[in-house]
């Protein structure tokens, strides 16, 4: 009866007087590092942010990029900091829908297929995060891969984002100029796929089932 209240008695002070404020101080500084990187070669800059996406994710440093994002495209009316969220939903709902063809466990599979869909149409990553790719660690790995890819193929075009709108799928048409140049678009369901195919492939290729593992070990006792 009181394992509630006192949960909230602690965690809810200690968040918004001590781990919400560093963490937004770290999110700030990877975003200023990311700027920083954009001047010296956007390229790299989108690899390593779309590689880094998802563990900032997991610790909340993404909330620090919103005040900057926020500030460029009121000032600017565009910024390049949230570009590579696009791509890296769709690695992550690329390594989800490999674990889900893979797994032989009906719950997982049930899961994990309605984990990718979210992942896809609403940028909803946290079920995919927390609920698949982190639990069976590698497709984690494989995810923050196809994200660099993409990361870095929007870099290299430089895409742009002009309006804060809708996430998932949806999110490419806030690449849209004002003046109707729709390039971001266009590059950023390219490196949405790409991102797609190398989270799925890389799963597909290299992740072991907690059965495929059972079996491996089987057979090297029998070895």
């Amino acid at each position: 009866f009181l394992t509630p209240l006192l949960e909230l008695m602690i965690m809810v002070p200690a968040t918004f007087l001590v781990i919400g404020p560093i963490m937004d101080q770290f999110g700030k500084l990877l975003a200023s590092g990311y700027t920083g990187l954009v001047g010296i070669n956007p390229i790299i800059a989108g690899g390593v942010i779309g590689l880094l996406w998802p563990m900032a994710v997991i610790f909340g440093l993404h909330w620090g990029f919103f005040p900057i994002v926020m500030n460029n495209i009121a000032t600017l009316g565009k910024d390049t900091l949230f570009v590579i969220t696009g791509p890296n939903n769709m690695a992550q709902a690329g390594a989800t829908l490999g674990v889900f063809l893979k797994t032989k466990d009906k719950k997982l599979k049930e899961l994990s297929g309605s984990a990718a869909f979210s992942a896809v149409l609403a940028g909803i990553t946290e079920p995919a995060i927390y609920g698949f790719l982190l639990p069976e660690k590698t497709p984690f790995v494989f995810s923050c891969i196809g994200g660099a890819v993409g990361g870095a193929i929007m870099g290299t075009v430089a895409v742009k984002q002009y309006v804060i709108g809708g996430l998932g799928i949806f999110s490419v048409v806030n690449f849209i100029s004002p003046k109707g140049n729709a390039t971001g678009m266009t590059v950023s369901l390219i490196a949405g796929a790409v991102s797609l195919v190398v989270g799925f492939v890389l799963t597909m290729i290299f992740y072991k089932t907690n059965d495929q593992q059972v079996e491996n070990k089987e057979v090297t006792k029998l070895e």
